[in-house]
């Protein structure tokens, strides 16, 4: 027998989840007005800011990207001099996708007006509110 908690499970909870991430998505892409990135680039960027570079892979799972989005979104941002591909001097086999110095500027000059927007969307939760959203989505994520 169905619960309560399996309905709102199955049923109401993916679409909140949904509901949610479009509006931020929304409001990244409002902040992203005018300065030429995707939402998907600015995801790579901001992915790959707190890195040394990572693979595809890994990138697609940080970024939420599926492949063949993730390889235009890489080709323009290499086309716009933001990132760039190399070898892993680890494992020749595997390419690493890195920030480079002119995409890091863009980082540090979108990165607080991208927070600023995303803030704004979470000014209706207090600060622990915030931070229980964030441990319960983690864990929702496997994290």
């Amino acid at each position: 027998m169905r619960t309560e908690h399996d309905e709102v499970a199955s049923r109401v909870l993916p679409l909140a989840l949904n509901r949610v991430a479009a509006r931020l998505n929304t409001e990244t892409g409002r902040a992203l007005t005018g300065t030429g990135l995707t939402l998907d680039q600015w995801r790579v960027l901001d992915v790959l800011a707190t890195t040394e570079g990572l693979a595809m892979s890994d990138i697609a799972a940080a970024a939420v990207i599926t492949g063949p989005t993730l390889t235009r979104t890489v080709d323009r941002l290499v086309d716009r001099a933001f990132i760039y591909r190399n070898l892993d001097h680890a494992d020749r086999r595997r390419v690493l996708v890195r920030l480079s110095e002119r995409g890091a500027e863009v980082h540090r000059e979108l990165a607080p007006r991208v927070a600023d927007a995303l803030a704004a969307s979470l000014r209706r939760l207090d600060a622990a509110e915030t931070a229980q959203l964030r441990m319960l989505l983690d864990r929702l994520a496997g994290g």
